[in-house]
């Protein structure tokens, strides 16, 4: 699954994820907003109790006791939803809802509810950023929450040994190595099943979702309109599959496939990300301010030199770890000199300076909380179970990816020993009776590959593409064209042309 969360690793602020570096005019990681202590002058929003013969209703709707947030803008609280939505009598947890008032009340069109992905991204972080052009801003209540197990909310309280899992080379070049990455694996999700074994069973997609269409009720709205990036997607997809009444309007942007699961995901996205990453270095020997006289030879070179030893470089050391998730980092696009970041990584690399790697490996880390990324794939399908299983299907990966597909593979080689059982099941989403749909793909997007948004455009009911000609993952805050483009069918619900191009 495409990574966009902020990690408990090297120190980060967050065990908890995004609140996205991405092109959306983001805010910086945190641990989500704490809603235990909000400020006076509540509002409290509620909802009559959900109908109990409808086979996706959560349970009775809650209420939401909004107060001030820790920042300067929006409004906090916290929901209490059911643990296990088959059993909404049962235990509850808290799920933190922020929302941001449109800021026109007497041109309000309704909410917008929004995630930016992850899995374990801050949809608080990310909402009260404020992501959306002002005419959006203006029209719409910005609903975003930290889904169940991620910062604010009720979460996950595993991850000491996620550092020492992430060091580790993530291609083994010895029987030795290769049970040292699984022993530190099997130790992420040993810890992980003995502090939260609990709740690791309930943090999947389906869970998520129910738990959307609460916060709806509690919102006491009819309907929502939606926006979802990268991971945000499989969220707004589940939602329109489960309740496409009631839906207004849905914007996918950065588009995963529902039918593949996670081995699939990872085959796709890997090769898609080498591909980038050896565009990168290509790229090189058309730019005279490269510092490289061939950035694919020095990559290999560095590759072979920390293979052989670490290199100092940002509070420690680096090594292939860091090397390849360094060039995983760049395929994203999120600061506009990528490849010369990569470029000038690397030769500081050959001068025995790893800093460079560091940082670009840092921002990546940066992303979001491990922990609830794991937690998330490993039970929205079934991975590979086993080292061996696993080899195998890594072994495949790096065949078809050879610089960062090792990487890719094995940073969730915690799913092969996971204590909780898969819950998903990838299938092709149709949702016949919902509204219209806008997906967006860029057709350089290397985290989400664009073939995926044309499948996903084409199998909805009203499925809606527009191609952004351009690299990077998603469209938004890339191109003005698709900023207006979704802007103008979240208010008015104006589709673009279809086969409509932005470049």
């Amino acid at each position: 699954m495409p990574r966009l969360p902020c990690s408990s690793r090297r120190g980060s602020a967050s065990a908890a994820t995004l609140a996205i570096g991405l092109a959306l005019a983001t805010a910086a990681c945190g641990s989500g907003v704490q809603t235990t202590d909000v400020a006076v002058d509540r509002t409290t929003t509620t909802a009559a109790a959900a109908d109990p013969s409808d086979p996706n209703a959560g349970g009775p709707a809650g209420t939401i006791d909004f107060g001030a947030c820790d920042r300067a803008v929006g409004e906090c609280g916290t929901l209490a939803v059911p643990l296990d939505h088959d059993d909404p009598d049962g235990p509850t947890i808290e799920v933190a809802v922020a929302r941001i008032p449109a800021a026109r009340p007497d041109e309000r069109i309704g909410v917008l509810l929004t995630n930016p992905g992850g899995p374990g991204a801050s949809g608080i972080d990310f909402a009260l950023a404020e992501p959306f052009p002002q005419e959006v801003l203006d029209r719409f209540d910005i609903i975003g929450w930290d889904p169940r197990g991620v910062g604010g909310s009720e979460g996950l309280r595993c991850g000491a040994g996620v550092d020492a899992f992430l060091d580790i080379d993530p291609e083994p070049d010895s029987a030795r190595e290769q049970a040292q990455l699984d022993a530190a694996a099997q130790a992420v999700a040993d810890e992980c099943e003995e502090t939260d074994g609990e709740i690791l069973p309930f943090v999947g997609t389906r869970d998520v979702v129910r738990d959307m269409d609460l916060i709806r009720e509690a919102l006491g709205e009819e309907q929502i309109s939606y926006a979802g990036y990268s991971y945000g997607t499989a969220l707004g997809l589940g939602y329109l599959e489960a309740f496409p009444e009631r839906v207004r309007a849905m914007v996918l942007d950065g588009v995963v496939d529902p039918t593949q699961d996670l081995a699939g995901f990872l085959l796709a996205q890997g090769r898609a990300i080498d591909e980038q990453v050896d565009a990168l270095l290509d790229a090189c020997a058309d730019d005279p301010s490269c510092p490289l006289d061939d950035g694919g030879a020095a990559y290999d070179r560095v590759a072979v030199q920390l293979d052989e030893a670490p290199l100092p470089g940002g509070d420690g050391e680096v090594g292939p770890a860091e090397l390849q998730t360094g060039a995983v980092f760049a395929t994203y696009g999120f600061n506009g000199d990528d490849a010369q970041q990569l470029w000038q990584a690397l030769a500081d690399a050959e001068d025995g300076d790893g800093d460079g790697i560091a940082a670009l490996a840092q921002q990546y880390y940066d992303f979001g909380g491990f922990t609830s990324y794991v937690a998330v794939e490993c039970v929205d399908s079934a991975p590979p179970e086993g080292s061996e299983a696993w080899q195998e299907f890594a072994d495949e990966l790096v065949a078809v990816a050879p610089r960062t597909g090792a990487s890719v593979a094995n940073e969730l080689l915690p799913c092969a020993f996971w204590p909780a059982p898969p819950s998903g099941d990838p299938h092709p989403v149709t949702a016949p009776g919902s509204p219209a749909v806008l997906v967006i793909g860029n057709t350089g997007d290397a985290a989400t590959p664009y073939e995926q948004a044309v499948e996903v455009a084409e199998t909805l009911a009203d499925g809606h593409l527009l191609t952004l000609e351009a690299d990077g993952h998603v469209g938004a805050g890339r191109s003005a064209c698709v900023d207006d483009a979704s802007s103008a069918y979240l208010i008015d619900l104006t589709l673009p042309e279809d086969g409509a191009v932005c470049t």
